[in-house]
């Protein structure tokens, strides 16, 4: 059986940042940083610090770990002449010729506890030696013999085109021992590389780099957790990825589960340059939790069990939901529902109705219209992202019979793929869209919304829309925000609503100028100064926290 030894080096003078490795980053000195992720693989007593100065000497011994003194010197060494001065002091420890021995530099503070191990791995099935390095493609120059520059390119491409062009990082480098010292190098065939992250390969040389650091150390780890299906819709990723676009400089990572199959929540999520983590079961995903320990959670999920949320806050350190109606809720540490009010969760964890909804940012950017139309040339229908009742069939059917001359605009969601809407069929004119990217714009341009329950009647309600909504579920029925006091006009659950009503209504709000203009002055009004920015303050205020968008 072989150990893993670990050497981190650590001079006490430094140019570019002077004491850099004794400096407090976050909440202790630079050099605890790393020998803190070490001693949670393997024990102290394998880590030795090789240092030249007293107080690194003190902070390691406080940490534990072995230190080898050596003296002072002008830091023309190489890291390979000083890993030859301590491997005997490793020997006198218990190392052995078969066993691993890796370098992590102290000045490269976040290397992950995932790479050290993949890096142990890789030395004992492959051996030979393991370097971390980074994707770094760009269009590269150099200076050719005669002094000419020389592109290190084929072709003028985007940078996501050229081939990978990889930057060693010193964050750990390392071989087995006997090879070390026949070779006198740590560098030995066949080399493993193990691609890691700008974050990861971040190196404290200057005080720029030390900038980054501490703007890593700080930043909160947040983590949001959304899912989409047929069956649940699209609403849950469509607010999570706006409260992303929100936070985008805390580097947030997005996680999604597969549901029966069913990856539209992927799907959606690849469109965006965010991290995703995707998953097969809530097993995985409290697995992945464990590992990560954020400091934010966000749920957006339909309903939790206590026993779900209790587990999770074993290792988050604050956890926010949305819309759920889950025993669960009452154990969260705030919860958000724009739509309801919930009477089973204290009122000072949570915050309620249409000012805390997210709107996508092209929204906030198109503002409401300046009023209601005089006439209903352009209705639009917008069942959610599956439509689960079929209502964009049903409702093209009363407007067939009712003969509406005008134009009609059927937007369709990623969960409609296999549904085939012809307007034509129906005696209709107008379009059929799908993939739509300026849905604001789509939406300013109708006299009349027919839509369900969801999120985007909050939208409507933004840009002052008249809206007529037939609810696709029960839970629908209980969402405020879609009643006459927000300017919104709702017949009722779809499954129990004849196709007489639908048609009724429709008619009695083409007919009835008045009317549509109550209700844009109310949408409005209950919409206006809203911003996502505001939302996400108020939703830190509450938790006692002051972040700095």
């Amino acid at each position: 059986m072989t150990n893993t030894w670990y050497m981190v080096p650590v001079r006490g003078g430094s140019v570019g940042v002077p004491r850099k490795n004794a400096k407090i980053l976050g909440d202790k000195p630079l050099l605890c940083h790393v020998l803190a992720t070490i001693k949670q693989i393997d024990p102290a007593t394998q880590i030795v610090v090789v240092t030249d100065d007293d107080e690194l000497k003190a902070i390691a011994e406080m940490e534990g770990v072995n230190v080898f003194m050596e003296p002072k010197t002008t830091g023309k060494a190489t890291l390979d002449d000083v890993c030859m001065k301590a491997l005997p002091f490793l020997e006198e420890l218990g190392a052995k010729d078969k066993d691993i021995f890796l370098t992590i530099q102290a000045t490269c503070p976040f290397v992950e506890k995932d790479t050290i191990e993949k890096a142990k791995e890789e030395l004992s099935t492959k051996g030979g030696a393991v370097i971390t390095m980074m994707d770094d493609r760009h269009l590269n120059w150099t200076i050719d013999n005669k002094g000419e520059p020389q592109p290190l390119y084929t072709a003028r491409v985007n940078r996501q085109q050229l081939p990978p062009n990889f930057r060693e990082s010193g964050a750990v480098i390392g071989s087995i021992i006997g090879k070390i010292k026949e070779s006198k190098t740590r560098i030995n065939e066949p080399i493993n590389i193990i691609e890691i992250s700008q974050k990861e390969g971040l190196d404290i040389d200057e005080y720029r780099d030390w900038v980054v650091a501490e703007y890593y150390a700080n930043t909160k780890k947040i983590i949001f957790r959304a899912d989409a299906s047929k069956e649940i819709g699209m609403g849950h990723v469509y607010r999570t990825i706006m409260m992303v676009h929100e936070l985008a400089k805390f580097s947030p990572t997005i996680a999604t589960i597969k549901r029966d199959g069913d990856n539209l929540g992927e799907e959606f999520f690849r469109q965006f340059p965010y991290q995703l983590e995707v998953f097969e079961s809530d097993k995985e995903f409290d697995q992945y939790i464990e590992k990560e320990k954020p400091d934010y959670l966000f749920l957006d999920q339909l309903s939790t069990t206590p026993k779900y949320i209790e587990s999770l806050q074993e290792n988050a350190e604050k956890i926010i939901s949305f819309e759920d109606l889950g025993e669960g809720a009452k154990l969260s540490d705030l919860v958000v529902n724009d739509l309801y009010k919930l009477y089973n969760v204290d009122e000072d964890k949570q915050l309620y109705g249409v000012q805390n909804s997210f709107l996508p940012s092209s929204f906030l950017s198109a503002g409401p219209k300046a009023g209601s139309s005089k006439k209903v040339k352009t209705i639009l229908l917008l069942f959610g992202g599956s439509d689960p009742l079929n209502l964009t069939t049903r409702t093209l059917t009363v407007l067939q019979n009712m003969k509406f001359s005008g134009e009609v605009v059927v937007v369709k969601g990623l969960g409609q793929k296999d549904r085939q809407y012809h307007l034509s069929d129906y005696g209709l004119e107008g379009e059929i869209l799908e993939n739509v990217n300026n849905i604001a714009q789509i939406m300013k341009r109708a006299d009349l919304a027919i839509s369900s329950a969801g999120r985007t009647v909050t939208e409507l309600m933004y840009l002052g829309i008249p809206t007529m909504v037939v609810c696709q579920n029960e839970r629908e029925l209980t969402h405020s925000h879609a009643s006459q006091s927000f300017g919104v006009h709702n017949i009722g659950l779809g499954s129990l609503v004849s196709d007489e009503t639908i048609r009724n209504n429709i008619e009695f709000l083409i007919q009835n100028n008045n009317f549509r203009a109550k209700m844009f002055e109310r949408s409005t009004a209950n919409m206006r100064g809203h911003s996502n920015k505001a939302v996400l303050k108020r939703i830190f205020a509450k938790l006692g926290d002051d972040i700095t968008f």
